[in-house]
């Protein structure tokens, strides 16, 4: 008589976690269909004489800095382009120093955009 939970038919399938724990297929997918939605848009509205380089493009900007510090906060790593990392657990104050900056330029630049646009439309 086989001893119970050895070898039993009915074992649960083993769930697997998904290739990266940043981003999974589903959610990049859904990126990319939104950033061409918006891309499209965007051209749509420069072809009919909208001026996004003075109210969409600065609040595009702004929102990708905030994109991009919420990933560095979420992996605790700060890339610099010439390959250096500036890693939250060696050097807190560094670190936090660079995304509050980063933050602050992106925030600066969604404030800016939102005011021009907000001026298109009034005048």
């Amino acid at each position: 008589m086989a001893e119970r939970g050895q070898g039993s038919a009915k074992t649960k399938p083993v769930r697997r976690r998904p290739k990266s724990d940043v981003l999974t297929v589903r959610q990049a997918v859904w990126i990319s269909i939104g950033a061409g939605l918006v891309i499209l848009s965007v051209a749509i509205l420069f072809w009919n004489g909208f001026p996004v380089g003075h109210t969409i493009a600065p609040i595009a900007i702004g929102t990708m800095f905030i994109v991009m510090i919420c990933y560095t906060i979420k992996t605790g790593v700060f890339q610099w382009k010439g390959g250096g990392r500036t890693l939250r657990n060696q050097e807190p104050f560094a670190f936090w120093f660079w995304v509050s900056v980063f933050a602050a330029v992106g925030l600066l630049a969604i404030f800016v955009g939102s005011i021009k646009l907000l001026k298109h439309f009034v005048s």
